[in-house]
C-alpha cells in the first residue's frame, strides 16, 4: 500500500455521505448533479495550478489503446508489472490512465508509481474533460536542467504544376504506400531533407521543424490567467460579465477576476481557464489588459 495515499483503503477514511451529492432534478434525472460535481471537479484542479512554473513544453505524448487479446488475460504474473514499473522509473515516463470501467488495482499502482493520473469516467463529456487534461504541459522535474533549443522554421514550397521532379518526403521514406510522390512540401533549412507536415524532427540532422503558430499555441500555457477568486453571491451583481446569465439563489458562489473585479460565474470561469486563456472583463479595459501584458 502507497504510504502516501491517505485512501487506499476505505475504512481507513472518516465517514462520507457520499450519497447526498448526488440529487434528482424536476424530471428525476441525476445528469445535473453529475454535471455541477465535474465542474467542481475542474475548478478544484484549476485552483491547484501554481503560477511561474517550469513547465515541460518539448515533451512526447503518446496515447495508447490496448485492444489486444492480452486484456482479457485475468492471472498475470507479477514480475511483469514490477518489470514495467522498473523499466518506467529509469526511462522517466509518467503513465496516466482513463478507465472505461471500475478502478484495477494494476492501473492505480502503476499511475502513483509513475507519478500520472488515473481517473474512472462518469459520461462522455467526463472522458473528454480527462483526455484534454493530459494535453496541458505538466510541471517539469525538478532535476530537469534548462536548455535552449534550435529550431527551424522551413517555409512550404508548392511547387505543382511545374516541371519540378517529384521527391518523396522523409516521413514517408520507409512507407510502402503509393502515391507519396510530390513536388512541394517544407524543407529544413539546414539540410534541406523534405516533409509533408509539421511540427517533427529531421531525420537527417535532427534539427526541430516548427511553424510559428505551434510556437504562438503554447504561449497560453506559460501565462495563462490568474485564478479567479471564490466569492459568495451577495446580489450586488445580477449577472455573469461574460454570458450575462443572470445569477439566481441556486449560485452560491461567484468568481471574480483579481485584475479587473468582474463576476462570472462558473461555467464561464472554467470555459476561460481552459478554452479562451484571456479574461473578457481585461481584455475590454484597455488599462487592465495593458497591465497584463507588461
Amino acid at each position: 500500500m502507497d504510504e502516501d495515499d491517505p485512501k487506499e483503503y476505505r475504512w481507513e477514511t472518516g465517514y462520507e455521505k457520499t450519497w447526498e451529492a448526488i440529487k434528482e432534478d424536476d424530471d428525476g434525472f441525476l445528469e445535473a448533479s453529475v454535471a455541477v460535481i465535474i465542474l467542481r471537479a475542474k475548478r478544484r484542479r484549476q485552483a491547484q495550478k501554481k503560477g511561474n512554473t517550469k513547465l515541460g513544453m518539448m515533451r512526447h505524448l503518446f496515447l495508447i489503446l490496448d485492444c489486444s487479446e492480452s486484456m482479457s488475460s485475468q492471472d498475470l504474473k507479477p514480475t511483469r508489472m514490477l518489470c514495467s514499473l522498473r523499466k518506467f522509473k529509469q526511462e522517466g515516463i509518467r503513465c496516466s490512465i482513463i478507465g472505461l470501467a471500475a478502478e484495477v488495482h494494476i492501473c492505480r499502482t502503476l499511475a502513483n508509481e509513475t507519478k500520472g493520473t488515473y481517473n474512472i469516467i462518469l459520461d462522455d463529456s467526463h472522458y473528454k474533460d480527462l483526455l484534454y487534461q493530459q494535453v496541458e504541459p505538466p510541471p517539469a522535474a525538478v532535476a530537469l536542467e534548462a536548455s535552449l533549443i534550435k529550431m527551424g522554421f522551413p517555409h512550404q514550397m508548392n511547387t505543382e504544376g511545374t516541371d519540378e521532379p517529384l521527391t518523396i518526403c522523409m516521413c514517408h521514406v520507409d512507407s510502402t504506400e503509393e502515391g507519396k510522390l510530390t513536388t512541394g512540401g517544407y524543407y529544413c533549412p539546414q539540410c534541406l531533407s523534405k516533409y509533408c507536415e509539421l511540427p517533427v524532427e529531421c531525420r537527417a540532422c535532427g534539427l526541430t521543424l516548427v511553424s510559428a503558430p505551434h510556437l504562438a499555441r503554447s504561449y497560453h500555457h506559460l501565462f495563462p490567467p490568474a485564478n479567479f477568486e471564490e466569492m459568495q453571491f451577495d446580489k450586488q451583481v445580477t449577472t455573469c460579465y461574460a454570458c450575462q446569465k443572470t445569477f439566481n439563489d441556486g449560485d452560491k458562489q461567484v468568481y471574480q477576476c483579481p485584475t479587473c473585479k468582474r463576476m462570472f460565474c462558473i461555467d464561464c470561469d472554467i470555459f476561460i481557464h481552459d478554452t479562451l486563456h484571456t479574461c473578457p472583463g481585461c481584455a475590454t479595459n484597455l488599462s487592465t489588459f495593458q497591465l497584463i501584458q507588461s
